[in-house]
């Protein structure tokens, strides 16, 4: 029987509150202030990864440690992942450093492709990636995000596309969306809130935005979205320059709900044929939640 555990049930255990499951793991990022006491936490890490037998992915700065935790043979999150960042916040806070939950995120870069494998070859070769799965690279280092080649039906030279999916604490969400906005940006749909939303800056450049989690399969819940045909570029204008009454759009709020997929239950699947197996681990994922 599998010790995995939902997002939600993470979320809720007692401990965590340094913590936050978005699109790759749980993360938590530790102000430490200086670079000696970074280390000294990471030290403390290491000796309780090596009590429990589970090391999480640390990344070490001048003023502050990230972790992100994950069990790679699950490509999800488990009881030992739950317990491991409990013994890590309790180091921390014996050390006197104090977790930011509010600078907690994951990126991954997503490019529509009709040729997935074509694509991918190049982008496997330009970034001295290794391909995973039938669709994705990751950087075998661990560092930089990973790369989804999202399968499209036909060339679309009225729109980019490359996009980023940026995933953040669920308690985040309606704050980046807000400054968002105010840096000049616009949403493009809510129709998928509030699992993500579209947004675009002031030239159309688009990035998802989502309160992500992992799935069963270790795939961020943003990223397995349903491939449809986007707004025309009219569509996508903001509403004041269509002749609309709201001129300024608002960022959501937990109350906003777009449309659904097909499946009725408003879960992101994989629009793929050959992820059909993937998508039942997801669904039952993200049912867990």
């Amino acid at each position: 029987m599998s010790d995995a555990i939902s997002p939600r049930e993470f979320r809720a255990a007692d401990g965590t509150a340094d913590w936050r499951v978005v699109g790759d793991g749980a993360r938590a990022w530790f102000d430490t202030g200086d670079f000696a006491t970074g280390a000294a936490l990471v030290a403390a890490v290491g000796r309780a990864a090596e009590e429990l037998g589970h090391h999480p992915d640390l990344d070490l700065r001048y003023a502050g440690l990230a972790v992100r935790l994950v069990s790679h043979d699950l490509g999800d999150i488990r009881r030992r992942d739950l317990e491991l960042a409990r013994r890590i916040s309790q180091a921390a806070s014996e050390l006197g450093v104090r977790a930011d939950p509010s600078r907690v995120q994951s990126i991954q870069i997503a490019i529509d492709a009709v040729d997935v494998a074509a694509v991918r070859a190049f982008w496997q070769a330009v970034l001295g990636y290794e391909p995973r799965d039938e669709a994705d690279l990751e950087d075998a280092r661990g560092v930089g995000p990973n790369v989804w080649i999202q399968q499209i039906e036909a060339r679309r030279p009225e729109r980019n596309t490359i996009h980023i999916d940026v995933y953040v604490g669920r308690d985040r969400i309606e704050e980046r969306i807000a400054a968002a906005l105010a840096a000049g940006g616009r949403i493009v749909s809510d129709a998928d809130a509030p699992e993500w939303w579209t947004l675009a800056d002031p030239e159309g450049n688009e990035v998802a935005l989502a309160p992500g989690a992992t799935t069963a399969s270790g795939a961020p819940e943003v990223r397995r979205r349903a491939v449809r045909e986007r707004p025309s570029a009219q569509s996508r204008q903001p509403t004041a320059d269509r002749g609309g009454s709201d001129a300024t759009p608002r960022a959501p709020t937990a109350s906003r709900r777009g449309a659904r997929g097909s499946s009725g239950s408003g879960r992101m699947r994989s629009p793929r044929g050959a992820h059909r197996g993937r998508d039942r681990r997801h669904r039952a994922a993200m049912d867990r939640r």
